[in-house]
């Protein structure tokens, strides 16, 4: 993931974002302090709004992933040819309104 992330590509650093959304949910128990602060200087740094604003949910998921719903519901929403699908979900469903630029 964290090569994933360092790509110059913002294609290739949103896919890996949705892939550590993924890889959180099918193994809630990982973590990677590395990963974790890659993400936060993407979001912190990156030009692109959308790319930013999805680091910042990923970051905020790894953070909290005890107040999401229930796995069953976050791998209805995993859709690997729509990525874009759960990060709507995270976005305008029951969390909508906690994700601000100044959260990590």
């Amino acid at each position: 993931m964290y090569y994933g992330l360092s790509s110059d590509v913002n294609g290739v650093v949103e896919s890996t974002l949705f892939n550590m959304f993924n890889y959180k949910i099918v193994y809630p128990e990982f973590h990677s302090d590395k990963v974790i602060e890659k993400a936060g200087k993407i979001a912190e740094e990156t030009i692109s709004e959308s790319v930013s604003e999805k680091a910042k949910l990923v970051i905020y998921f790894y953070q909290n992933q005890q107040s999401f719903p229930r796995i069953e519901n976050l791998v209805a929403k995993l859709n690997h040819t729509d990525q874009d699908r759960i990060f709507e979900f995270l976005r305008n469903g029951d969390h909508a309104g906690q994700f601000t630029s100044t959260q990590k």
